[in-house]
């Protein structure tokens, strides 16, 4: 005996959980409803950019699932995929000019029970101090007019950086504004313990071959619209 196809969507969102790439595709053949939701909203886009399965994220938003009512392009569920099985505090930004809104980034891995921080803008020559934040949390004007946690929040030291490049390419490398914050900062996090830098960019704003100098820290991977990139080797 056929299911309808409406009876299918449980049976997507289990192969979501666990990633079964394959089982998912012959769901969808037999007609399941890829937007589907079990009783707390979550559809199997959604199960499985939690879980981590960046296949089956893939797999679903080529075939149409919309990851989020405010980010319909995909970054969330493509950079969900990435950060959410790294434990530790998560330093993340605010939009600069024709920067990425990373808020609804931010407010899925608060849901999830992640830690996050901000940055406050040094002086030119200085790393990035990040503090301690949460949606709904006060912000203060800082350098550049850049919002960012005031002084009496905490100071952290993130294990995940979720940072906006102006250009990128597949090594890694990056362009920003030129500030040079992200390359000071790195490097003064890994000699603390590991980090993994994760870019949050437009696909269009991909280059190939960037020139890169001794002082360029490259990103791990960058999330855009599209997909994971998982920086080559230099």
């Amino acid at each position: 005996m056929t299911l309808p196809a409406a009876d299918l969507g449980p049976d997507l969102r289990a192969a979501a959980k666990k990633g079964q790439t394959q089982e998912i595709a012959a769901l969808l053949a037999k007609g399941a409803s890829i937007e589907s939701a079990d009783k707390d909203g979550r559809t199997a886009l959604m199960i499985a950019a939690q879980r981590g399965h960046e296949d089956t994220v893939k797999l679903l938003l080529d075939r149409g699932a919309n990851p989020d009512a405010r980010d319909r392009e995909g970054w969330t569920a493509y950079a969900l995929a990435l950060i959410d099985g790294h434990k530790g505090v998560i330093g993340a930004y605010v939009a600069f000019r024709d920067e990425i809104n990373p808020m609804p980034l931010l407010e899925a891995l608060a849901a999830r029970g992640h830690a996050l921080a901000l940055p406050c803008t040094p002086k030119f020559g200085e790393p990035l101090t990040f503090r301690a934040w949460a949606p709904g949390q006060k912000l203060i004007r800082g350098r550049m007019n850049i919002p960012e946690p005031p002084p009496e929040a905490p100071a952290v030291l993130p294990q995940i950086l979720v940072v906006p490049p102006v250009a990128f390419d597949r090594r890694g490398y990056r362009i920003g504004y030129g500030a040079g914050f992200y390359d000071r900062t790195i490097p003064l996090l890994r000699a603390q313990h590991e980090v993994l830098a994760l870019g949050f960019a437009f696909a269009c704003q991909e280059i190939a071959g960037l020139p890169a100098e001794n002082h360029d820290v490259p990103l791990d991977a960058i999330a855009t619209e599209r997909e994971v990139i998982v920086a080559e080797p230099a």
